[in-house]
């Protein structure tokens, strides 16, 4: 695969079971996986299933992200974060 090719799905069933929605891969297997929480907090137990994944995925894990309902964002652990829902659709330039 070519890392210009889209994303594709990863989730498993037994990453479902474990709270994590979304995990995407572009080129070289490299994965970031995407957890979204409908509140305006988190904790740490949102981000088990992430940590499951980066365990399973090795160095082809580049990152997890919570989305969440809120304006801050919080580092979690190594290649982990929790992230507002709205950067999905806020510009980096203010």
């Amino acid at each position: 695969m070519d890392s210009s090719a889209p994303p594709s799905n990863m989730a498993t069933p037994a990453q479902m079971v474990h709270g994590l929605r979304q995990g995407h891969h572009r080129g070289r297997g490299r994965l970031v996986g995407i957890e979204v929480k409908a509140s305006a907090t988190v904790k740490g137990d949102d981000f088990t299933g992430l940590r499951k994944l980066a365990e399973a995925c090795g160095k082809k894990f580049i990152m997890g992200l919570v989305l969440y309902d809120h304006d801050t964002v919080v580092p979690s652990g190594k290649h982990l974060f929790a992230m507002p829902i709205s950067a999905l659709w806020s510009s980096a330039e203010r």
